[in-house]
């Protein structure tokens, strides 16, 4: 079931089969910023119940909340977020007052969700949302951002949190009709 649109942001959601009440399930969970899809839309075991609570507290939360990253592109973000938080690089280079602002990013792509590299952060300012997808990928043994694979949009908070929320109660209905 898609939530939004692919072509500018939408959640993808396919659960098959449900297993013992642990709500784990062959299935997928993919996010789709402006055509580019982050996760896999294989089949597999995905925990839903972590997804869920990922989609809540995004839902609950303002996150990433005054930031100041408006002067930033996308790549410099994802680049100070990703070289402090899964890189051995040398970090003396980069911009310190970027790096500052970008440690404390929260991710709201779960591991249990996304096995293929992606991530998705997203900033809430105001009245708007800016979400962010980039896949990574391993490079003669260091961690490196894939080229061409950052996308971003912003939207209105309120058509970005209706996404979530009907996303949401889609993963907490399904969990709640699933007895077996």
């Amino acid at each position: 079931m898609l939530f939004g649109t692919k072509e500018t942001f939408g959640i993808e959601i396919e659960i098959n089969k449900i297993y013992c009440n642990q709500f784990i399930g062959d299935g997928f969970f993919v996010i789709h910023i402006n055509n580019n899809c982050y996760g896999r839309r294989e089949e597999y075991a995905t925990t839903f119940p972590s997804i869920a609570r990922q989609l809540r507290h995004c839902l609950k939360n303002r996150v990433n909340s005054d930031m100041a990253l408006e002067d930033y592109s996308k790549g410099n973000i994802v680049e100070g977020y990703y070289l402090q938080n899964y890189s051995e690089a040398n970090l003396s280079d980069c911009d310190k007052k970027l790096l500052n602002k970008t440690k404390t990013l929260w991710e709201w792509s779960p591991d249990e969700a996304f096995d293929d590299g992606s991530h998705v952060i997203h900033f809430d300012d105001n009245d708007t949302t800016r979400i962010i997808g980039f896949k990574s990928c391993i490079v003669d043994g260091d961690c490196k951002v894939m080229e061409n694979s950052c996308s971003e949009i912003q939207l209105p908070r309120e058509d970005f949190k209706g996404i979530i929320k009907d996303a949401y109660l889609f993963l907490k209905s399904f969990s709640a009709n699933s007895k077996t």
